[in-house]
C-alpha cells in the first residue's frame, strides 16, 4: 500500500539523521520541496521530497550537526539536503500536480496526533513546513498567477489583476504610514493577507 511505502521510507529517514529518538520526545521539523525544471518546451522534470530542517538533525555521513547554532555559520547546502520521493517527468500540465497530492497529504498527516503514521513507534506529529518557488506555490493552492493571465494573481491577499498598479487610498500602519509622513509622495501597494 501507499501507506506503507511511505511509513518503510520515513522511518529510516528519522533514524539516518539522527531524529528517532528525539521525534519521541518532542515534534521534529521537515519541509516538504517542490522543484522542478524545463528541459524543452513541452518537456520537463518535477521532483518532490523531504528535508530535515530540525535543529537537532546530525549528517547521516559524518555524525555532526547539519545546523549550527547560529544560522548564519550553518554550511548545508538546501539542495544537498532534500531526500527525492517522487519525480514527475513529462509535460507540465495542470493534472501534474495531482501527482504530488499523496505527498502532501501524508505528510499533512504526519502533523496531526489523530493521523500520525508513526504514532505506534511513539513518535511524535511533526511539524512541517512547504519549500517551493512560485509556480508551484500557485498549483499547490490552485490560486495565484501571472499577472497578465490570472484575474487573482496573489495566493496571500484578494487584490485583483486591473487593481495592482492602484495604490491604496490610506497607506498600511505597518510600513507605509510612516514613509508617507517623511516623503509626502510615497506610495503604498501593500494589502492584507487572507
Amino acid at each position: 500500500s501507499n501507506q506503507k511505502t511511505k511509513n518503510s521510507f520515513t522511518d529510516p529517514v528519522l533514524k539516518a539523521y539522527g531524529l528517532e529518538e528525539v521525534a519521541k520526545e518532542r515534534p521534529v521539523v521537515f519541509a516538504q520541496s517542490l522543484d522542478g525544471t524545463d528541459i524543452t518546451k513541452n518537456f520537463g522534470c518535477i521532483i518532490g521530497g523531504l528535508k530535515p530542517k530540525d535543529k537537532m538533525t546530525i549528517c547521516p555521513i559524518t555524525k555532526k550537526f547539519i545546523f549550527a547554532l547560529d544560522p548564519k555559520d550553518s554550511t548545508v547546502q538546501s539542495r544537498n539536503n532534500c531526500i527525492i520521493a517522487s519525480v514527475y517527468v513529462g509535460r507540465e500540465t495542470k493534472k501534474t500536480w495531482e501527482y504530488f497530492r499523496p505527498n502532501f497529504e501524508f505528510m499533512d498527516n504526519c502533523t496531526k496526533e489523530e493521523t500520525n503514521p508513526f504514532a505506534h513507534l511513539g513518535i511524535k506529529p511533526m511539524i512541517v513546513c512547504t519549500e517551493c518557488d512560485m509556480s508551484a506555490t500557485w498549483h499547490g493552492l490552485c490560486c495565484g498567477g501571472a499577472a497578465k493571465i490570472a484575474k487573482t494573481p496573489c495566493h496571500c491577499c484578494a487584490i485583483l489583476s486591473d487593481q495592482l498598479h492602484v495604490p491604496n487610498a490610506t497607506p498600511c500602519n505597518r510600513w507605509c504610514a510612516e514613509q508617507q509622513v517623511l516623503d509626502p509622495t510615497w506610495k503604498c501597494y501593500h494589502h492584507p493577507f487572507l
